[in-house]
Formats: C-alpha cells, sequence, structure tokens
C-alpha cells in the first residue's frame, strides 16, 4: 500500500489545527431546534442561541460534539431556498453537483461522493426528512415550501442515523401545524422565463387537539442550452409538488402526526458538449434530439410520541416510492442517434423505527431505538441499436455490414442463437435489446447513545448500532446477437452482447446473487466546557454504506477476456466502512460566533469509478478503493451593528486513493486525488437591514462561493480537471416593518461565469458540462 503523499501529512494537519484554532466558525442562526417552533423574543440576539436535534434530542448546538451547519426559515426565505441542494455552496467542505441527469446526483461532503449513474448504487450522505430516512438515489431531491431549518452533519453518522452516512447527514425539518393559522404565498419569475409559486396555509380545525397543514409549490423554466439543429430548448424543468400534514394532540403527552406528499417533475435533460468538435457555448450540436425525462414521487409518514414521565417514546413509519423515465442517446455522432435507449426506474420503499429517548436535563441523556427497512428497485432498460447505422459511420455511407468482405451473414446467432437469415430486416436494421435488474434490499438495526455528565464540565458520549442488512439482486437480458469481425475496429472477430447463453458472461441468465452485511459502528466524544459559551470536543466515529451490485447495460464482451461481465466479481461492489476522528471548537467570543473542527477519515472499500479496457475502448463500472480524508473547517457569524452582519465560512480538504493498484487499465491511482473533492471551498456574506420609516424596511444581502479545482477521473487525467469557481449572488428588496409581505430583487451568478460540472471522454475530445448560467428575477411574498 503506497504512501504518497505520508510524508507531507504531518504538517498539512498541523497547519489544519493552526487554521480550526484561530479561526472562529459560524453557528448557524437557525430560529427553530425541535419540531416544535421556539419563539425569539426581541430582546434576544438571532444569532445568541441555536437549538438543533443531530443526536435525535434537542440540544443546543453548542453542545453538540459534531460538525453541524443549521439553517432557520429566515434564512431560507430570505434566499429564495425551496430545497437543501441549493445551499450547498454555503457549507465548509460540501458540494452537491447534478451532471446532465438526476441519476448523476452527487452529495459530496469532505471530498466523498459517490458514482451515482447506475441504479443501484447508494449515496455516502443520508438525507432525513421529518425523521424518514430516504432510499434510492433518484428519490433523494425534492422541493418544499414550508421547510422550518435544514442541518448538516459533516462525518460519518453511522451509530444515529446507520446505512448511507459514511460522508456525513442532511436533516430537513418541516413545520408543524399548531394552533395559530398562517398563511403565506411567494411568486418569483426571472429570465429563462424561470417561474415560481409556492404557499402554504396551517393552523387548527379543533384548538388544542386537532391541526392541518397544506403545502404546495411549482416551479418552470425554459432550458440553459439548447439544440443548434431545431432551436429547442435543453435542461428545461417542470416541477410540482403538494404536501398535506393532519397533526393530533388528544392529551398533553401525546403527539400524532400524518404527513402525505406528492411531487411531479418533467424535463429535458441537461447534455454536455465535445471541446473538440464545437464550442463551449451552450448551442448543442451533436445532439441528436431533446433528451428527455419525468419522475414522479409519493410519500407517507405517521410519526407518534408519546411521554411516559421522564422517558419519552417515537414511532416514525413510512412509506416513499418513485418512478423515472429517461429517453436519450447511448451513442450520437454529428447529430445522429446510434443507440436509443429507454429507461425505467421504480422504487418502494417501507421503513419503520422506534425511539425511546431520556426527557429534560439529566446526568445522563440516553437514546435508543430500532430500525426497519424493506425496498425494491427496478430497472428496466430497452436499446435500439443501429448496427447498420454504426458500421456506415465506420467505413462509409455506403457500406452494408452483411455486404462486408468476411462477414458471418447465415450463421450470426439472433435472439437466443437462432440463426440470422441474410436479408432478414430485423438484422440489417435495428437491433432491439432488453435488459433488467432488480434489488430488493432487508435492513435491520438496534443503536444507543448515552451522553454521560462526568463532571459539571466534562460529557462523554458513547453509542453503538448493529446492523444487519441483504440486498438481492437478479439481472437479465433478453439479447444475445453477434456481429461479425469489424477490420481495425474489432478485430479479434465476434462481439457478444450478454444474454440468454451467451458463453462469455461466466454464468448463466438470469443472474442472481446476494450481499449480506452485518456491521457494528460506534461513536465516543468527550466534550470540556470552558466556560458557559465555549466547548472543545474530541471524538470517533463509524459511518457504513451498503454493498450493491454494478448491472452493466449490454454486458458487452468480445469473447477474449475483454469485456466487463467476463468475471462475474465485476458486479459485485462491496460495502464500505469509514472511520472519523476528529477535534472541534464551538462558542462565542463577543460579538462572535463560532465552530472550527479538524479530522481525519479512514475509508475501507470506498465505492468508486473504476474503468476497465472494453473493445477499443473503455467502460467506467463501480469498483471498491481504500481512501483517506483530512483538512480543517471554520465558520463565523458576528452580527456587527443592530443593521449589518456577515457570515463566514472556509473548508480545506486533502483526499487521496491509499490502495487502488486497479482503478483503470495499467494504470496505479494509489496516491491520486478522489473526484469531486477540491481542497479549498469558502462562502462569505454580507447581509444588510434598515428602517425606511415607520412602515417598511430595507433588507439585502451580497454573498460569494467559490470552489477549487477537482478531478472528474480516478486516474486524475488533466484533460478531467474541472476549473475553480467563484460565484457572486446577491438580494436586494424592501418588506414591511411587520413582515408580512416583502418584494425583492434576486441575482445567482451574477458575473455569468462558465464553470463546469463535470469532464469526461467524448467522440474526439472531452464532453464538458457547464454548471448554472447568471440567472436573476423579482420576488414577491405575503403572510398573515
Amino acid at each position: 500500500m503506497k504512501r504518497t503523499t505520508k510524508a507531507r501529512l504531518g504538517w498539512r494537519l498541523l497547519a489544519a489545527t493552526a487554521l480550526g484554532i484561530s479561526g472562529w466558525g459560524l453557528i448557524a442562526s437557525a430560529q427553530t431546534a425541535d419540531d416544535t417552533p421556539v419563539a425569539e423574543s426581541e430582546e434576544t440576539s438571532r444569532m445568541d442561541v441555536v437549538r438543533v436535534t443531530a443526536q435525535r434530542r434537542e440540544q443546543d448546538l453548542v453542545d453538540v460534539p459534531v460538525a453541524v451547519t443549521a439553517f432557520g426559515a429566515k434564512q431560507l426565505e430570505e434566499r429564495g431556498i425551496t430545497d437543501y441542494t441549493q445551499i450547498a455552496s454555503s457549507v465548509p467542505n460540501m458540494q452537491f453537483e447534478e451532471v446532465q441527469s438526476q441519476r448523476n446526483q452527487r452529495i459530496i461532503i469532505r471530498g466523498i461522493s459517490s458514482d451515482t449513474r447506475f441504479a443501484g448504487s447508494e449515496s455516502a450522505v443520508g438525507v432525513v426528512v421529518d425523521g424518514v430516512s430516504l432510499a434510492g438515489v433518484a428519490g433523494l431531491t425534492f422541493d418544499l415550501a414550508d421547510i422550518e431549518r435544514i442541518e448538516v452533519l459533516r462525518g460519518p453518522q453511522g451509530t444515529l442515523y446507520g446505512r448511507n452516512t459514511a460522508a456525513g447527514v442532511i436533516n430537513v425539518f418541516t413545520t408543524k401545524p399548531g394552533n395559530e393559522f398562517e398563511a403565506s404565498a411567494t411568486a418569483e419569475y426571472g429570465n429563462y422565463d424561470h417561474t415560481l409559486l409556492k404557499g402554504y396555509v396551517r393552523g387548527p380545525l379543533v384548538k388544542d387537539k386537532f391541526y392541518a397543514s397544506l403545502s404546495a409549490i411549482s416551479v418552470e423554466r425554459d432550458g440553459y442550452e439548447t439544440l443548434a439543429a431545431t432551436g429547442e430548448d435543453v435542461n428545461t424543468r417542470d416541477t410540482k409538488g403538494l404536501r398535506g400534514q393532519l397533526r393530533w394532540t388528544p392529551a398533553p403527552d401525546w403527539d400524532l402526526r400524518l404527513i402525505a406528499e406528492y411531487q411531479e417533475d418533467d424535463f429535458s435533460q441537461q447534455r454536455g458538449q465535445d471541446d473538440a468538435l464545437e464550442p463551449i457555448d451552450r448551442e448543442l450540436t451533436s445532439v441528436p434530439y431533446r433528451p428527455l425525462a419525468d419522475r414522479d414521487m409519493r410519500g407517507y409518514s405517521l410519526t407518534v410520541d408519546k411521554e411516559f414521565g421522564k422517558v419519552s417514546a417515537r414511532s416514525i413509519t413510512s412509506q416513499r416510492s418513485y418512478t423515472t423515465h429517461e429517453l436519450d442517446s447511448n451513442l450520437a455522432v454529428a447529430g445522429q442517434s446510434f443507440v436509443d435507449r429507454l429507461n425505467v426506474e421504480e422504487s418502494s420503499e417501507f421503513t419503520q423505527e422506534f425511539q425511546i429517548s431520556s426527557v429534560g436535563d439529566n446526568r445522563i441523556d440516553w437514546v435508543a431505538g430500532a430500525f426497519y427497512l424493506n425496498q425494491q428497485l427496478t430497472f428496466d432498460g430497452q436499446y435500439d441499436v443501429d448496427i447498420d447505422g454504426i458500421y456506415g459511420l465506420l467505413f462509409g455511407p455506403t457500406a452494408q455490414l452483411f455486404d462486408a468482405p468476411g462477414n458471418l451473414a447465415g450463421d450470426v446467432p439472433f435472439f437466443g442463437g437462432d440463426p440470422c437469415p441474410l436479408q432478414a430486416p430485423a438484422c440489417v436494421g435495428t437491433v432491439p435489446a432488453v435488459v433488467n435488474w432488480t434489488f430488493k434490499t432487508t435492513s435491520l438495526a438496534g443503536f444507543g447513545q448515552a451522553g454521560i455528565e462526568l463532571t459539571d464540565r466534562l460529557t462523554l458520549d458513547l453509542g453503538a448500532r448493529y446492523s444487519s442488512e441483504s440486498k438481492d439482486f437478479v439481472y437479465d437480458s433478453l439479447v444475445n446477437t453477434a456481429i461479425p469481425g469489424l477490420p481495425g475496429f474489432i478485430p479479434d472477430g465476434v462481439v457478444f452482447i450478454a444474454g440468454r447463453g451467451n458463453p462469455d458472461f461466466g454464468a448463466p441468465l438470469p443472474y442472481t446473487d446476494t450481499i449480506e452485511n452485518d456491521v457494528w459502528t460506534s461513536r465516543i466524544a468527550l466534550t470540556y466546557s470552558v466556560n458557559d459559551e465555549n466547548n472543545i470536543y474530541v471524538s470517533a466515529a463509524q459511518g457504513s454504506k451498503s454493498g450493491t451490485f454494478f448491472a452493466n447495460i449490454l454486458g458487452i464482451s468480445d469473447g477474449n477476456n475483454n469485456g466487463i461481465n467476463d468475471n462475474v466479481e465485476f458486479l459485485r461492489v462491496e460495502p464500505e466502512t469509514s472511520w472519523n476522528y476528529e477535534i472541534g471548537a464551538k462558542g462565542r467570543l463577543g460579538i462572535f460566533n463560532y465552530a472550527g473542527a479538524i479530522y481525519f477519515i479512514d475509508y475501507k472499500d470506498l465505492q468508486t469509478q473504476r474503468t476497465l479496457p472494453l473493445l477499443a475502448s473503455t467502460v467506467q463500472i463501480l469498483g471498491n478503493a481504500d481512501a483517506e480524508s483530512y483538512g480543517a473547517e471554520l465558520e463565523l457569524n458576528a452580527e456587527l451593528t443592530d443593521n449589518l452582519s456577515i457570515d463566514f465560512g472556509l473548508g480545506y480538504n486533502e483526499t487521496e486513493f491509499t490502495d487502488y493498484p486497479d482503478c483503470a487499465p495499467m494504470t496505479d491511482c494509489d496516491g491520486k486525488e478522489l473526484v469531486y473533492a477540491p481542497n479549498l471551498t469558502s462562502s462569505v456574506g454580507i447581509n444588510y437591514e434598515r428602517s425606511l420609516g415607520n412602515s417598511h424596511r430595507l433588507f439585502s444581502r451580497i454573498g460569494a462561493t467559490y470552489r477549487g479545482e477537482q478531478y472528474y477521473d480516478v486516474t486524475n487525467n488533466p484533460l478531467y480537471q474541472g476549473k475553480s469557481a467563484t460565484l457572486l449572488d446577491a438580494t436586494i428588496g424592501i418588506q414591511s416593518e411587520a413582515g408580512n409581505w416583502s418584494v425583492a430583487l434576486w441575482g445567482r451568478n451574477l458575473t455569468d461565469e462558465d464553470y463546469d460540472v463535470g469532464r469526461a471522454p467524448d467522440q474526439i475530445g472531452t464532453n464538458v458540462t457547464l454548471g448554472v448560467p447568471r440567472t436573476y428575477g423579482i420576488r414577491l411574498s405575503a403572510k398573515y
């Protein structure tokens, strides 16, 4: 195992330590802490006390020995945020990237992300909404009209949050209805014909007993790119969402909350541009038609809370599902598609969690529980392969595959091994292909954590979780086509597309397998209270991520052990685990709220990119590697005057593979940086408010975010290295003194910087995918 950068680790950690101790980080100004809003007195600064439930119980943020950034309702509203992905750039060492598809979404924390392009892959960052842990990558993003707060927990959170939290957790909380009647409506209009409408109404049906809320959101916009041939928009969006809540408090010690939600999305997917064939200018010349996609999501949950004196109990039951369709081209040259594909993915998941915990302040505060998951995910891929067209592309527009010298016409197995006659229309036209795979996951876990006050100033946190998970996998293909050798392209003869009876697959179809994973995760932390406002802590925590199978779409093999399905072992992706070692400080010094941390994370069997030879080219699959991530984070928030405040965040991060000798053909990736892992991220914001008389107030914010250079390829090929990016955002508006209406102008990426979010090999050069261009608009809001 190589340690190519270990000689530098000492001084880097020393520098990180100095950074963490000397810098003061933001204690984010969330207005609320638990599921119940906490009123704020006029005399209390909005930045004084932040209450969170990062450890499954209500605590002051300063007392939580975890790196947490929290955003309250006021912050989210002023920035126009409707989902957690929009705050990622404001959190140290965090990013969110969506590259060309909702399937290829990456939540990156401390340099760790997941390659989520393949159905069945799992995210390394857990997403929890109102206590419900979400499964299925395509269902992790959503829009909400009534977010109360968002908490981002950085580092492994395996003890309390369980599976798929090897890098961190995002907690999203929506507002409970109560005795106070409230209503809100917001409308936005901007360039690219952006239109946003959202609103909610909530209040009592029967005072002190029954309450209800209903929220809705609609987001539409034109595309950020266009097709040169037709002028059609690409990368469009049309989202509609509805969410309802019923709450019943039959007695002071009972609280029942029923939630139902639905969201549908229709969009044309984003596409990159080949820098060797066309300028990178958002006008696409190589895409043959609009890649289309849609998604329907449904969710239901019931949360029951009951207090028994000094002990409280909670049950969270949920059922969620989604269906996605993607229509696109797998091979397009000069505006012509040679492989059309329609992918359909369906997921259904049921979860049940039970928790019991102590109530109030005790010498020992504790929480314990059990968790159950049952999920089924199915992928169906339908492909039309224009074999004659591909042959004509390679050897000239008049070339015919079955008239080529040395062809195997008459002996070509077709659909299950039957000979294909020379002039059969199916042989000389388009060959259809159908593939299918199914994942069935069952997970059961028990967990517990206790905070023990050893002295008035010293607290010890101990936690453990045992998880047992089984994932069944079934893969099938209905294609078995042999194609003649293509001189200069496939000189060795026959190419097989994996299907029933293919001798090169290495296993009969349908192929079935199971991954079983029993894992213990634990956590220990020691917190020392320097005084009533400042704490320091040290911690060690484990995280885990489920194993899976790489399900290749066509499973191509050339019959000479040059294909990803010649060895079934390529299909299996082992579970990953992580250990995070962290030192941090939080508190308040004068006008400054701060939080800082240094960390070192050791990953075993990290699920990441792996490149294998495939015919005359290569193909990317999932593989396992050992890796490390280490660095420092600091956040700062200060109220300089009654009208002026600032917030600042800085993340420094180093990553490397420590054991990855076979990441690509004839390539050793030991010592290489991880993908989507910039060394530096930062954000700064200035907020200014002032009275304009007795009835109006001016509010404004200007902010900037920075992301350093990063690689999109595990071999660290300079061709696939993304440049750094600095984005400038601003908002200015007027609101009533009572805050019941406002009007604001807003803009994002105001300098219109063309920054990339993805680079990959293309037909000739590099496929470059750009981030969001300059957007701006006006926002109107009203509250009651």
